[in-house]
C-alpha cells in the first residue's frame, strides 16, 4: 500500500507521468505486473503453432530438399524400366531433380506444399499467413523461371508432384509417354542433321 501511495503523489506532480506509465507497460505486455521491467514480462505467444519453437525447427530441419521419398520412387520406377539419368545436375538451371542428358529432358519433382500445387495437401498454414504466401510465391516464380529458361535452351521439362505418386500406374505412364515423346524427338533430330 505505500508503494501506491508514493506512486499517487509522484504522478499528481508531474502530468505527462501518466502517458510515461502507460508506454512502460504496453512496451512491458499487459500482463506483466507493475513493478516488472519490459524484459521480466511475461511472453505472450505471437504465432498458432502447436508445437514449441525449438521442437518446430527441429522438424523442419529434417525436411530435405533432394532424395525425398517421392523422388526415390520415381528414381526407381525409371530405372527398373532401363532408362539411365543423371540427379540434381548443378550446371542446369533450377537444379533438376532427374536428367537425361541424351534425351535433353529432366524431371522436377515437386513437394505440393514447398511449390504451392493446388491439391490438398498444397494449401497454406492458418498462421503466419503472409510469411508463407510470399514464400511459396517465391518458390512458384522460381519454378516458372527455371522451366521457362530450360526450354528456351531446348531441354523437355516434366513436373510431377508428390501428390501424383498415389496412384503409380498413372505416373508411369505419363513418365513412359514423356521420355518415349522426347527420345523419339531426340533422334529425329539427329537423323535431320
Amino acid at each position: 500500500m505505500e508503494g501506491l501511495v508514493e506512486m499517487t503523489e509522484i504522478i499528481a506532480s508531474e502530468p505527462q507521468l501518466p502517458r510515461a506509465i502507460f508506454s512502460a507497460l504496453r512496451r512491458g505486455g499487459i500482463l506483466g505486473t507493475l513493478g516488472n521491467a519490459p524484459s521480466e514480462a511475461p511472453k505472450v505467444p505471437t504465432s498458432m503453432d502447436i508445437f514449441p519453437r525449438e521442437q518446430r525447427s527441429r522438424i523442419m530441419s529434417r525436411i530435405r530438399g533432394r532424395d525425398t521419398k517421392p523422388e526415390l520412387l520415381i528414381r526407381s520406377m525409371l530405372h527398373r524400366l532401363g532408362y539411365r539419368f543423371r540427379l540434381h545436375r548443378k550446371d542446369l538451371i533450377g537444379t533438376p531433380d532427374i536428367v537425361f542428358p541424351a534425351r535433353r529432358s529432366v524431371v522436377f519433382v515437386n513437394g505440393c506444399f514447398w511449390h504451392g500445387h493446388s491439391c490438398p495437401r498444397g494449401h497454406l498454414p492458418s498462421s503466419n499467413v503472409m510469411f508463407w504466401e510470399r514464400k511459396i510465391d517465391k518458390n512458384k516464380r522460381r519454378d516458372h523461371n527455371a522451366r521457362k529458361q530450360l526450354r528456351k535452351e531446348g531441354w523437355k521439362v516434366l513436373t510431377v508432384w508428390g501428390c501424383q505418386i498415389n496412384n503409380q500406374d498413372r505416373l508411369l505412364k505419363k513418365l513412359v509417354q514423356f521420355l518415349e515423346r522426347t527420345g523419339t524427338e531426340h533422334a529425329r533430330m539427329k537423323l535431320s542433321r
